[in-house]
């Protein structure tokens, strides 16, 4: 799974890795259990948690970005000429 941002310079692509994943979603429920949250509760806030992990990266700093997993890289954008979907 990736994310990513774009900035005025380039766009950051961000690795998502299943440790990660995993991470994210057990802070998702630790943090809905300490809401008071019930079952229910907790198992929506873990499945929301990787979709909306992509918004660090808008936060974070684009070095820190670049850094935080090995396969994370940029694109500057006046490198790009042409994108086809």
């Amino acid at each position: 799974m990736n994310a990513g941002a774009v900035t005025d310079r380039r766009i950051i692509c961000a690795e998502l890795s299943k440790d990660k994943i995993k991470e994210v979603t057990s802070q998702a429920r630790e943090a809905a259990k300490a809401e008071g949250k019930g079952l229910l509760g907790q198992l929506g806030a873990q499945m929301r948690a990787p979709s909306g992990y992509h918004t660090r990266y808008l936060e974070m700093m684009p070095e820190a970005a670049l850094t935080e997993m090995p396969g994370n890289f940029a694109i500057d954008r006046a490198d790009i000429r042409k994108i086809k979907f």
